[in-house]
């Protein structure tokens, strides 16, 4: 009995590839508030005076308040920029286009 031509060891075709991925969720403000907790812990420890539960919220919240504040004033500074660098392409665009009206004119 004869191995049919497509099982024979020349079309063996290879398996597809398996992975296993496991996704993963990264949330960033979780992990501000972790960071700005142990923070916190840190700075009493070496501090030593007992700070209340409400000390320790209000210190949290400031924090969050000017990280907030540091970063609309830097998407401010980023649009200001934004509108500069058109204004100068446009300036650039405007000269150049002046210039070729003016050679078109003498040709």
């Amino acid at each position: 009995m004869k191995a049919p031509l497509l099982k024979s060891r020349f079309f063996k075709l290879k398996n597809a590839r398996q992975f296993e991925y496991i996704p993963m969720y990264y949330d960033a403000d979780k992990e501000r508030m972790e960071e700005r907790k142990a923070r916190i812990a840190r700075e009493l420890e070496l501090s030593e005076e007992p700070l209340s539960r409400e000390a320790l919220s209000l210190r949290m919240k400031f924090d969050k308040n000017h990280a907030r504040r540091q970063s609309a004033r830097r998407e401010t500074w980023s649009s200001v920029r934004l509108i500069v660098i058109l204004l100068i392409l446009i300036f650039v665009c405007y000269k150049i286009f002046i210039n070729l009206e003016g050679i078109a004119a003498v040709l």
